[in-house]
């Protein structure tokens, strides 16, 4: 393998020093025995002093100090998004269609922490800053007090709710093993089942005992719970209000990678009769197109606790009148539609489905589903009308798999599809690493059907 021999023995999440073959230092950053990232690098040599023992060449030392990098890295990432969004830090004004009080505070590897995300959600009533982090790596469960007190003290941030990535935590630990090879596109999440009905399982991060939520004071470190209010943590985006759960939402409560596709969705759908929303969620899409002036919106989802945020949501925005939310899952949905007579009658569809290719193995399987998912939105969409169709799955982004599936799904369904724009993908605030292009995972690509 990549490492030909381990001096000493550190033990998980240790610092340790990584050498070329000639002893040169190459950087540091935490051990793992147990991982397919054997060292998760904090630094490179660069970045550090070296000092060398003039009487061994084989003895390097280096200053590792894991808490001060976190907390430089942190002020950093901070700052990155008050210089890319200076709007979001001024004083929030909900009637703003600029306002937007949640966002990506670091990206993994795009903000050089691998093995944590984390996304800001400040209570547009409270002026309180939850921070939900998202721990899939040993070195930041090891270092778990040095991350909260860093997004206190270097990001604002008034409450940390600390969720696990139980499958990733469980291969970082040796719980369970790795995959024997791993191919740009592959991650190491277990294959979905065949329907889409992953929204409704409860988050592993609801597990008990080490996978458990646990809710942190920024400030003190000390456990506490999140506030026993009637009235939900309600954030704002774009000026669009939406309320968020953060200890049992998917992922980290609520998609903020999808944020500036929300917002073009006022352009696609204005003005428009028809549009239906497939994998609402908590109806960010159906929401910004009846905002738009759609008349008719329909969001779909196959998670009941996510529909009713979905209705408050649209009611929340004064837009109830105009949304209609359906449990079902998303293939025989679409296919009912067909079955009933409505196909081209939809002026705008979207498609955002859980990932359907966790992995560069199960492409085979995933991409006639992607293909049989958009063939079936086609045809229920008007001569004209726009597919806005969307893929999580890194496996498909990485390798550009999505156009191709549209441009098949157009051809079984026996019409035209002309691309309006390149494949979007997450807002500026998830930077992504030239290095690490395995973090890219969102594609979303519009098109003029017909």
């Amino acid at each position: 393998g990549a490492v030909a021999s381990v001096i000493g023995n550190p033990q998980l999440a240790d610092p340790v020093i990584v050498v070329d073959h000639a002893n040169a230092v190459v950087g540091w950053g935490t051990y793992n025995p147990h991982s397919m990232y054997r060292v998760r690098v904090l630094e490179m040599a660069w970045e550090v002093e070296v000092v060398r023992n003039p009487s061994d060449v084989t003895k390097t030392a280096v200053r590792c100090d894991v808490g001060e990098v976190i907390k430089r890295r942190v002020r950093k990432a901070f700052q990155l998004r008050r210089d890319v969004f200076p709007d979001w830090f001024e004083k929030n004004d909900s009637d703003n269609v600029n306002t937007t009080t949640t966002y990506r505070l670091f990206n993994a590897e795009g903000d050089r922490l691998s093995g944590a995300c984390c996304d800001v959600y400040t209570d547009r009533r409270t002026n309180v800053a939850y921070a939900v982090l998202s721990s899939s790596s040993a070195w930041t469960q090891k270092f778990q007090k040095e991350m909260i007190e860093a997004l206190g003290s270097e990001a604002n941030v008034d409450v940390v709710v600390w969720r696990v990535d139980e499958k990733m935590l469980k291969l970082e630990t040796g719980a369970a093993e790795w995959v024997a090879e791993k191919r740009r596109g592959d991650d190491t999440e277990a294959e979905d089942d065949d329907d889409d009905d992953d929204d409704e399982k409860v988050s592993s991060s609801a597990e008990e005992g080490e996978y458990a939520t646990k809710i942190f004071d920024a400030k003190t470190g000390a456990l506490t719970s999140l506030p026993n209010s009637e009235e939900p943590l309600v954030v704002v985006e774009n000026g669009v209000s939406y309320e968020v759960d953060l200890a049992l939402g998917h992922k980290t409560g609520f998609y903020v990678d999808q944020r500036e596709n929300r917002a073009s969705m006022r352009g696609w759908a204005a003005g428009k009769n028809k549009v239906l929303d497939v994998c609402t969620y908590t109806g960010g899409f159906a929401i910004n197109a009846a905002m738009a002036g759609a008349s008719s919106v329909v969001g779909v989802d196959s998670s009941q606790p996510a529909l009713d945020i979905a209705k408050r949501n649209a009611a929340r925005n004064g837009v109830e009148a105009n949304c209609t939310f359906v449990k079902a899952e998303a293939f025989k949905h679409l296919e009912w539609l067909l079955e009933e007579g409505h196909a081209g009658t939809y002026d705008v569809i979207v498609l955002d489905p859980p990932k359907l290719a966790p992995n560069a193995k199960s492409l085979t399987r995933a991409l006639p589903k992607y293909v049989g998912l958009n063939k079936r939105a086609m045809r229920l969409l008007r001569p004209g009308g726009l597919l806005v169709t969307c893929s999580c799955s890194g496996a498909v982004t990485q390798n550009n798999l999505l156009p191709d599936v549209v441009l098949a799904a157009a051809q079984s369904a026996g019409t035209s599809a002309t691309a309006l724009g390149a494949p979007r993908g997450a807002g500026a605030d998830q930077p992504l690493d030239p290095f690490y292009p395995e973090g890219n995972y969102l594609t979303v690509c519009v098109y003029r059907i017909g």
